[in-house]
């Protein structure tokens, strides 16, 4: 049996990474788990991965055979319920650690000892350092030389291991909680919104708390225990240090804590600014989302790039807020270099002034070197986890808020739903309300109403557009909170159907129907006779099996997504069936035979739902109820009004012996007398038709130079300088140290202690005022320019795209400005700059190791080579790895997003247990490769750091060994440097790494940029057209075929309106209607013919100038949730404020509560209905004053006949008469204010004219029904 839920399909293989044929890759059978301690403990069992990644690329299905450990993946089951069930003052925390199994907590445990063992390892080196140089003063036995060796390079292999291991078990418990968080966020978000506080970017709200903020409380939480190790190490350190310099300890103490009183002393500011920059994420991610789901009906508009504006301007906020961010790292990365140098100048300093500098010698100074190297390292790592801390608390906070219901607000009576068992005074009753208060925020959209639904009844919610009908709706299916009185609910088993309906991604028309249940043939045909869809499953070519539809239905039309929801309403057998506005925007006919098949005698209610309770809301008394007795409950200022009772009729359709058969007198305004099969696709596609990869594989050299661009190269190459030098120069104070040590030494102290901490204090203030002007010039000036450029770019790209290439790639291009960009605002150039720095440390390291035992240099070499064929083999694996991450995120993103947008859907039919299911199999998908790569970098760092112990092995064994030829100072030098070698090989293996893997979405956002395909063609040769085009408004189509996907859409339509009429479009949903307004648009494919307005082709016009010519008012309008209701009325601000309130009131004159022209206009949060925004559209586009050509897509569907005709004459008016006007209308009793009426029937379009209209329209009046036009 299916198990319905959210799509789990993910991509075979990112498109950078795809397989040639032929090419099947082995299997790949690591398996963690089963593998031995040694295999785990050496990481091991990822060699069958990389001999693989070495030879072959990878793609995600090549990844399912490797089993991770159970430790890192979180299984719902093991808490059940836990996730899906928090009341009020619960902690997070506490439910977080309850969810973590036995499994976990050992790892976390073990990490703990893990990480002490690791510092009793490092707290030894110091003294081993201390002994080796005393060693080579002399006068000790050789046998004490051996075994310092030995217990050095243990030391540094016992490190190697202890930390692999222990970052291996951490990263584990990372994806644990990663997992878990993520499924809570998801868990939450498909719950009733009276739990939450909902606002305009609450779906980028899912998303960003979901991979923003878990990412920055899950790395807070990984590196927790080096608070502990630093305590341990600085206790530690602490007594070596007096042991040997007496008080002179607490000099470097003192300046790590004056250190730490900056980012504490601004910690409020740290989590005010990491807030304010999660709130700016969420509003560029809003208005990146919207402009990627709505794209038809903003091009419609002629507002995109007033839409792309805005998400670019939220851009520039989000990069403004980070601003503070990026000082606070500055300020990071110079407290960590500022703290090093100064510590060694306040010891040795005041180790001068209280004991003498005579008495300082090569022992004492190597041996503090060394210790205070050991304590600096966790100083500088807390140093920099407190502002981590600080960013993690308004994350913490966030997502405790969101996961939590807001404080009191349950004191109010909510929402209850009785029991199917428990007893009532009436057993027929399904729903009762009493003195109910229905709203969001405890804002009451409906006041004290009481009603009651009983089992067979029919209801009928009226009102005019933003009364409150789907408030009620919605407050059915649990949707809106209770604010005050009672909503009681009988049963569970509810059919809803939505006024804009939601559909499970990637599913096809007839999963969308089943939702995972199993079939019943009879039933679904039944549901299917009853909705009027036979005929269009029929004419698409893949039928109701294969045709695939996205979220909000395409590709099909706006009636058949209607019948569609209807459908899956009617298939489940409900107990109480919710239909919202489903009936609006049916055109008469459609309405007709539906009324026959589902509410007819013989319908399908009638045999198959008898006993349940139907509440259908309408703007007005819908057709498909003629002759069929209802209650009547009118929505009207503010509460819910009963109108009308009667009791349920079953008589006969007046139109059931109604034969509707095409007459003759309509004329088809084709050329061809016969109807083609099919069009022709032309020889060379449009743009639209390529096939586009959003990453191509480029060289990496190519994407860093590209990524330098846009840094600036003069800047980088500066910054790159300064680096070096100040690298250079900071780490020559430890030669000129050991020389006044053995200056001192030899009993030469003719210069005082100050004339040498002058010079070691210039050399540091010269390394740091150098580190301070390369990274200003980097994270202030270099960065935020870079990201404001890439992202501009990207939108370019995105509102230059065809709309088919957008439609097809909508998630993947969203992940480019969500897990891509991110990667590049911050990542990118911390790597960057941490590259260069581990990068210089490593050369000055070895030299110097080289200038203290030049025999290391073979070492050194062999090594080298080593490194490169470990580099070698990892690289070729990671980068395909870090390139299917973000493959495989793209569907989690998307689940996210549809699961929070579908959420009265997903509870109304059930499908709870079924979605979390499918989204947990999303989590566990898409932190695979992510699992993996992680691994891998342990790995490497494991190998790396052994690779480093056989050096400071050999290098030590050479000293030993020399001991009469070499200089005890800069042998000492040496030492040290290998102990830091270490941490900078380490150091510079992970920011490389991280550099590596972090280029390839600078790659992806350039490719995206530069690669994404033009509307306007590749070559871009379209001309613009006269200034004053289109003179007169005349449109031709001539044998226009288009086609949406491998749907034939328009076929071999031939026409030609005339400039200045006035033309309805009508026709049944599906017929192709509001694609024949999209092709004038450019927004359908072409395959054949042409559409001429005046004397010009539109293919030859660019894109940009033909919607701007036009004037068009989409079937779903488009509204800035940013903007005021002025600036979404009148975009480019070209009216006044008095035009468009004028305008405005004539639009709305019969609604007495419009708000004014400065309300936000917080569309998300229900402050506009949808009836409300239709009208908005139609403000907008007549404020678009001085054009030709009018457009307008079902503008009126949602109301009224008297309403529409009033409006009609306001459009017709305020237009004028030389403009050509073209209406997509399914109200067929005004057709007497039209010049022309055309008929759309299967993509073709046919004339109704003069007196044969006239007959038409006599005729249906005699049968005092809805108007239908036969062709």
């Amino acid at each position: 049996m299916l198990v319905f839920g959210l799509s789990c399909t993910l991509p075979e293989a990112s498109t950078d990474h795809a397989q040639e044929d032929g090419d099947a890759i082995p299997g790949i059978t690591a398996n963690e788990p089963s593998s031995s301690l040694l295999s785990q403990l050496v990481l091991y069992w990822l060699h069958p991965m990389l001999s693989i990644g070495q030879r072959n690329k990878i793609t995600l299905e090549d990844l399912k055979p490797i089993l991770a450990d159970p430790a890192a993946v979180y299984a719902p089951m093991e808490v059940a319920g836990e996730a899906t069930s928090v009341e009020q003052g619960n902690s997070l925390f506490r439910d977080l650690l309850r969810a973590l199994p036995l499994a976990v907590h050992l790892r976390i445990f073990t990490s703990g000892v893990l990480a002490l063992v690791d510092t009793g390892l490092r707290i030894a080196q110091p003294i081993i350092i201390a002994g080796l140089v005393k060693y080579l003063q002399g006068g000790q036995h050789p046998s004490v030389g051996a075994w310092l060796i030995l217990a050095l390079f243990f030391d540094f292999v016992i490190i190697a291991l202890v930390q692999a291991r222990g970052y291996q078990f951490m990263t584990q418990v990372s994806y644990h909680i990663r997992s878990y968080l993520i499924y809570r966020v998801h868990c939450r978000s498909i719950q009733p919104v009276d739990y939450r506080v909902t606002g305009a970017n609450e779906n980028a709200k899912v998303t960003v708390l979901a991979d923003s903020d878990v990412g920055t409380i899950v790395g807070c939480i990984a590196n927790i225990f080096e608070l502990l190790t630093c305590a341990v190490t600085v206790s530690v350190g602490a007594y070596l240090l007096h042991q040997l310099a007496g008080i002179a300890f607490l000099g470097p103490f003192l300046l790590c804590l004056c250190s730490f009183a900056v980012p504490i002393a601004l910690g409020s500011k740290i989590s005010s600014s990491q807030n304010q920059m999660l709130e700016a994420t969420e509003k560029r991610l809003n208005a990146v989302s919207l402009l990627i789901s709505n794209s038809r009906s903003i091009r419609m508009g002629g507002i995109q790039e007033i839409a792309a504006d805005e998400a670019q301007g939220a851009r520039r906020l989000e990069t403004t807020v980070a601003t503070f961010n990026r000082k606070m790292e500055l300020f990071q990365h110079m407290a960590n270099s500022a703290v090093d140098s100064l510590s060694v100048l306040a010891i040795f300093g005041l180790y001068s002034l209280i004991k003498g500098a005579s008495n300082l010698d090569y022992v004492t100074l190597f041996m503090g070197l060394a210790i205070v190297s050991m304590v600096i390292g966790p100083f500088n790592t807390v140093l920099n986890l407190i502002p981590t801390i600080y960013r993690a608390i308004p994350c913490w906070k966030r997502l405790s808020e969101y996961l939590s219901p807001p404080p009191g607000y349950f004191a109010a009576p909510t929402r209850s739903l009785v029991p199917p068992d428990e007893k009532s005074d009436d057993p027929d009753v399904v729903v009762r309300a009493s003195g109910a208060s229905l709203g969001w925020n405890e804002k009451a959209a409906l006041e004290s109403i009481s009603f009651t639904l009983t089992k067979g009844s029919i209801t009928l919610i009226s009102g005019e557009t933003g009364s409150g009908k789907s408030t009620l709706m919605k407050a059915l299916v649990g949707e809106v909170g209770v604010l005050a009185g009672s909503l009681g609910v009988r049963t569970r088993n509810i059919g809803f159907s939505d006024q804009v309906p939601f559909f499970m991604p990637s599913k096809t028309v007839r999963d969308q129907i089943l939702l995972g249940r199993e079939v019943d043939e009879w039933l679904y045909n039944g549901v299917i006779k009853a909705c009027d869809m036979a005929k269009d499953i029929e004419r698409w070519p893949d039928g109701d099996s294969l045709t695939l539809l996205d979220t909000q239905g395409s590709p099909l039309s706006g009636g058949q997504r209607k019948r569609l929801s209807l459908a899956r309403a009617l298939y489940h057998k409900p107990e109480l069936l919710v239909l919202d506005d489903v009936f609006t925007g049916l055109d008469p006919h459609t309405v007709r035979t539906i009324r026959k098949e589902l509410f007819a005698q013989d319908g399908f209610i009638h045999k198959m739902l008898k006993s349940t309770a139907i509440v259908i809301s309408s703007g007005n008394e819908p057709t498909v109820l003629k002759d069929i007795p209802f209650t009547t409950l009118r929505a009207s200022n503010g509460t819910i009004i009963p109108q009308l009772e009667g009791e349920i009729i079953w008589g006969k359709d007046p139109d059931d012996d109604e034969t509707n058969t095409s007459s003759a007198d309509g004329t088809n305004i084709s050329d061809d007398t016969e109807m083609a099969d099919g069009c022709k696709p032309e020889t060379s596609p449009g743009p639209e038709s390529e096939d586009m990869s959003l990453a191509v594989p480029t060289p990496l050299r190519k994407d860093f130079d590209h990524y330098a661009r846009s840094l600036g190269r003069g800047m980088l190459a500066g910054s790159v300088a300064i680096m070096l030098v100040a690298v250079a120069v900071e780490h020559s104070g430890a030669f000129w140290l050991a020389h006044w040590a053995g200056t001192y030494q030899s009993g030469d102290t003719s210069r005082s202690a100050g004339f040498y901490l002058g010079i070691f204090a210039l050399l540091g203030g010269v390394a740091q005022l150098s580190i301070a002007v390369g990274l200003w010039l980097q994270h202030i000036v270099m960065v935020p320019r870079s990201s404001n450029s890439t992202h501009q770019h990207m939108l370019n790209a995105l509102t230059r795209a065809p709309i088919t290439f957008i439609e097809k790639r909508s998630s993947e291009i969203l992940n480019r400005f969500t897990q891509d960009l991110e990667l590049i605002d911050w990542m990118l150039p911390l790597a960057l700059f941490n590259s260069i720095y581990a990068v210089a440390c490593v050369l000055v390291s070895v030299c110097t190791l080289a200038v203290g035992s030049p025999f290391t240099l073979i070492t050194l070499t062999a090594s080298a080579g080593m490194l490169w064929l470990i580099g070698r083999r990892y690289s070729a694996t990671a980068s395909q790895l870090r390139t299917l991450m973000v493959a495989a995120r793209a569907p989690l993103t998307e689940g996210l997003q549809a699961a929070f947008d579908g959420r009265c859907t997903i509870r109304a039919f059930g499908l709870e247990e079924s979605t979390n299911k499918a989204l947990m199999e999303l989590i566990q998908h898409s932190y695979h490769p992510n699992y993996l790569w992680s691994s891998l970098r342990c790995w490497l760092n494991c190998y790396t750091a052994l690779i480093t112990a056989v050096i400071a092995g050999t290098l030590v064994a050479l000293l030993v060994g020399l001991q009469s030829q070499v200089n005890v100072g800069w042998s000492g030098v040496a030492l040290i440097n290998t102990v830091a070698l270490a941490f900078n090989m380490q150091l510079l293996v992970y920011w490389l790494t991280t550099l590596e893997g972090n280029l390839g979405s600078a790659a992806r956002t350039r490719e995206f940029s530069a690669g994404t395909p033009h509307e306007d063609g590749e070559d871009q040769s379209k001309s613009p057209p006269d200034e004053n085009w289109p003179t007169r408004g005349k449109i031709r189509f001539d044998n226009l075929c288009c086609r949406h996907g491998d749907m034939d859409i328009l076929k071999n339509v031939t026409a030609t309106i005339h400039g200045g009429e006035k033309v309805a479009l009508v026709g049944r949903t599906g017929s192709g209607k509001s694609s024949l307004i999209q092709a004038l648009f450019g927004l359908l494919p072409r395959t054949q013919g042409t559409i001429t307005i005046g004397s010009r082709d539109i293919s030859t016009i660019p894109a940009s100038i033909l919607r701007d010519r036009l004037v068009g008012s989409p079937q779903q309008v488009f509204c800035s949730a940013q903007a005021t209701v002025r600036k979404n009325l009148d975009p480019a601000g070209t009216s006044s404020d008095a035009t468009i309130s004028t305008l405005t009131n004539r639009i709305f004159e019969d609604v007495e509560d419009f708000p004014g022209l400065d309300l936000d206009a917080t569309w998300q949060s229900q402050e506009f209905s949808a009836g409300w925004q239709q009208r908005l559209g139609l403000v907008r586009a007549l404020l678009r004053k001085g054009r030709r050509i009018y457009m307008f897509d079902e503008s009126t569907s949602g109301l009224p006949l008297e309403v529409h005709k009033r409006v009609m004459g306001v459009v017709f008016e305020e237009v004028g008469k030389e403009s050509t006007v073209v209406v997509v209308t399914h109200h067929l009793g005004d057709l007497g204010m039209f010049d022309r009426v055309l008929e759309v029937v299967d993509g073709a379009v046919w004339e109704v004219v003069g007196k044969e209209l006239e007959a038409q329209v006599a005729e249906e009046k005699k049968k005092g029904d809805d108007i239908t036009l036969k062709a």
